[in-house]
């Protein structure tokens, strides 16, 4: 598929050989010993389990073909199963999974959704690896913009796939299922790096405490200042929000507040916002 290696897209490690890698609009997770990628994660991230692809008898058929074109090459067999480990929860949360070559990944990502399959064509195609190669490898302040939009664009692929899958926003008051109902949070970086230190965080209730847990890791010293859970329409009261409020610096996710202008008021207009984002819905 590629001349270069997945290894080549590693930029943060996360324990002993496992990082995580840069592909496109994905970050996955890569054992830097092989190359290979976590494709149960890569899986869970579309909302589909890996044994369902794996089952398949399309799949069941690359996976033989690859096996045999490097059996000659490699010792190892193609499917890298990776065991959870005892009381150690990262391990068993983020590099527990199986663990597949670069050649599969096309095949994986139309399984999972066009949307995904759409995403790693594009990769492809413009030869993402040499490109990140080329710009970003000694340039941290570009890659963590890179990061930033990824991360965002993820975000923004979760959301809708929870919209196509299960109509979560057209829903969420009718049914009364508090999995669907979407939350809003502003949550304060703490962080000595961060040019945007309050970072705007959206998701339904079913998915909010990864996030957060996810955003944890990252800004260790994060704190919430304040928690919406019940929002109907937190991309709408984003958009509101953007519009409105003339003393802050968006980018993505991330919030600079200017002028002066304190937590407090900010805190304090957001609920307004809200308020009247809800009000409006019901009418």
């Amino acid at each position: 598929m590629m001349n270069v290696s997945l290894i080549d897209v590693c930029y943060q490690q996360i324990r002993d050989h496992y990082w995580y890698g840069l592909f496109g609009n994905f970050r996955i997770i890569i054992d830097r010993n092989t190359g290979y990628f976590n494709a149960t994660k890569l899986c869970q991230e579309g909302g589909k389990r890996l044994d369902n692809w794996l089952r398949n008898k399309e799949s069941k058929k690359l996976i033989e073909y690859y096996r045999n074109k490097t059996a000659s090459s490699h010792s190892k067999d193609h499917l890298l199963d990776i065991k959870k480990g005892n009381k150690d929860e990262i391990y068993n949360k983020i590099i527990s999974g199986t663990y597949l070559p670069k050649e599969l990944i096309l095949s994986l990502a139309l399984w999972i959704s066009l949307e995904f399959y759409d995403k790693v064509y594009t990769v492809i195609e413009s030869y993402f690896v040499s490109e990140f190669n080329e710009r970003y490898r000694n340039d941290m302040g570009q890659l963590q913009e890179k990061i930033l939009r990824i991360e965002y664009e993820l975000e923004q692929l979760r959301s809708e796939n929870e919209k196509y899958r299960n109509f979560e926003e057209e829903t969420a008051f009718k049914t009364g299922d508090a999995k669907k109902i979407h939350t809003f949070t502003l949550i304060k970086k703490n962080s000595t790096t961060s040019k945007r230190d309050i970072y705007v965080m959206r998701s339904q209730r079913s998915n909010y405490n990864n996030n957060l847990k996810r955003l944890k890791q990252k800004y260790p010293h994060s704190e919430i200042l304040l928690e919406l859970r019940y929002d109907p329409d937190s991309l709408n009261l984003f958009d509101k929000i953007k519009e409105r409020m003339v003393n802050i610096d968006v980018h993505y996710n991330g919030i600079k507040l200017l002028n002066g202008y304190t937590e407090e008021q900010f805190i304090r207009d957001v609920k307004e916002i809200a308020n009247s984002n809800v009000s409006s819905m019901m009418e």
